[in-house]
Order: C-alpha cells, then sequence, then structure tokens
C-alpha cells in the first residue's frame, strides 16, 4: 500500500466522483482509477461502488476512511517533527525565472518559517534543464510546466502570456487579437514556454519569423525594447520588468500550467514532499486567478 494511493482514496471521496477527485489532482481519470484499483487490489476488496457520474463507498471503504485520514495526517507530522530537528539539512529547489519573481519567493519564506533550520539551495534554470536535473538526483523537487514524464507532478496553477512590444503603435488598445501576429517578428525563448506557445499559434494558423532565440527573458525583453522584434512572454516576466516596452492580453488568450514535482521513485525525501504540499497550499489560497484550464 503507498501513500499516493490513500491521498487519492481521500480525494475520491471528497470529491465525490472520480472525475472530480482527477480534476482536483489535475491527473487524468484513468490514473485515479489505475490508483484506486491498484489499492483495492493490495487490500483484496471493493473500495467504491462505481455509478456513472459518482463514486459510493463500500463498507471496506468506509471503514478504510477514517484510518487513511490519520495516516496521512501521522505522515504529516512525522515529517514534520523530523525536520524540525534537521538542522543543517538542505533542500535542493529546482525554479525558473517567471516563478522565481513572482510565485517561489513566498513559498521560499513560509517553507524557512516551518522549517528554520533548513537551507534552500535554489537551481535556475529552463523547465526542461529542471526536469532533467530532478530525474537525476540533482534537484529533489522543482517547479515544473505542465505534467513532465519521469517525474511525479502536482498541479498548482494556470499562468498567462502577453504580447509584448516596443510601442503602443504596435498594439491597439489593450488585447491584441492573435490572428493579427501572423507573419510578425517574435524573439523565441528557450524551454517548455516556446512549446507551449508555438501549438498555440499552429492551431490557429500563425506563422511567424524569428529574429533571436534567447534563453534569458531580460534579453528578449531587451530585443523587444531596442525594435527588432515583439516577444510573447509570461505575465509575470513582464510586469514592471521594463520600462520601454509596453504589453497586452491576447485573444483568446495563452495558458501553460505550473506544477510543482519530485521523483517518482520517492527518493527525493520528506522535506521535497513538505515542499511541495507547502506550495499547493499556498497556490489554492491565491485564488480563481490560479485555477486548472476548463473550470
Amino acid at each position: 500500500m503507498e501513500l499516493r494511493q490513500l491521498q487519492v482514496f481521500v480525494e475520491v471521496v471528497d470529491a465525490g466522483s472520480f472525475k472530480g477527485a482527477a480534476s482536483r489532482l489535475h491527473v487524468t481519470q484513468p490514473a485515479v482509477s489505475y490508483s484506486i484499483r491498484a489499492l483495492e487490489s493490495r487490500l483484496g476488496v471493493g473500495l467504491f461502488v462505481r455509478g456513472q457520474h459518482s463514486a459510493r463507498l463500500t463498507p471496506a471503504g468506509e471503514s478504510l476512511l477514517p484510518r487513511a485520514r490519520s495516516i496521512l495526517r501521522q505522515v504529516e507530522l512525522a515529517a514534520r517533527d523530523v525536520l524540525l530537528s534537521g538542522n543543517g539539512e538542505v533542500l535542493r529547489v529546482g525554479c525558473f525565472a517567471s516563478v522565481g519573481l513572482d510565485f517561489f519567493p513566498s513559498v521560499a519564506r513560509r517553507f524557512s518559517e516551518r522549517f528554520p533550520g533548513v537551507d534552500i539551495e535554489v537551481s535556475e534554470g529552463t523547465d526542461l534543464e529542471l526536469v532533467a536535473g530532478l530525474r537525476a538526483g540533482d534537484i529533489d523537487v522543482s517547479f515544473v510546466l505542465g505534467e513532465p514524464r519521469g517525474v511525479a507532478t502536482t498541479f498548482l496553477y494556470c499562468d498567462d502570456f502577453v504580447y509584448v512590444a516596443r510601442t503602443l503603435n504596435q498594439i491597439q488598445g489593450s488585447c491584441i487579437d492573435l490572428q493579427s501576429l501572423s507573419g510578425a517578428r517574435r524573439v523565441r525563448s528557450m524551454g517548455g514556454c516556446e512549446a507551449v506557445i508555438a501549438r498555440a499559434l499552429e492551431l490557429h494558423g500563425i506563422v511567424s519569423s524569428t529574429p533571436a532565440q534567447v534563453r534569458e527573458a531580460s534579453t528578449a525583453l531587451s530585443i523587444v525594447a531596442a525594435g527588432i522584434a515583439s516577444a510573447i512572454l509570461p505575465r509575470a516576466l513582464v510586469s514592471g520588468a521594463h520600462r520601454d516596452v509596453v504589453c497586452a492580453d491576447m485573444r483568446p488568450n495563452i495558458t501553460r500550467q505550473v506544477g510543482i514535482a519530485v521523483r517518482e521513485d520517492g527518493t527525493s525525501g520528506l522535506l521535497a514532499a513538505s515542499f511541495a504540499r507547502l506550495a499547493l497550499e499556498m497556490a489554492k489560497q491565491r485564488g480563481s486567478r490560479m485555477s486548472p484550464l476548463g473550470s
């Protein structure tokens, strides 16, 4: 029996359905079904009576529920006790630029308040580099985009992109239609952001030329400020970042899903699990601006 299976079990109960649990956990419904089947197989009993749009507990499920909640709570408390006694411990956190500006600092501050004896070592890079570092064991927990393979990801929030240009003449009003970007010169960035943008533009049949591909958002903003090209960047990277550019929302909007990930084999450790839970807790507190696509 795995803790993750118990977590999924409790989420199905709280959501009232497999679909609802999948939405809350931001995983696919088949993934939820697989976890429950594995747990039922391990215990040798059925835990739910499946309906078309709901799931209700069997007597065995009713018996397991309070124990499952207790186990998850006791694990959390045990982890906290261990971590609080672990002065000198180091947590290696992977963080890409936009999260580093907007969300990570508040999570790191709260984590340090809860675990003052733990030092945070930040690894910066593109989301693709960070996932590789996480898989290799060089990072314990990392912010990621989407649901990369080979790591266990928990959805945190949706982040939107804005169109960035040098002058207001290039942006008519506060919102720009994606179709108007066809043929535009656009700076491309490295990492998963570009894949999200490219898919959205391709979906709408938009082709743009690329005078430059850059690694850092600051470089992209400088290229835009010089009038060489426009850019599409995460809103968090643009807000207040450069006085010589202007930005506008896009219609339809382009968004990306930001998550927190640990290694699938459970070797990331208690510190990483505690950091990931805190990130999820704080993402939920930030409200509707950070809700999953389609919700």
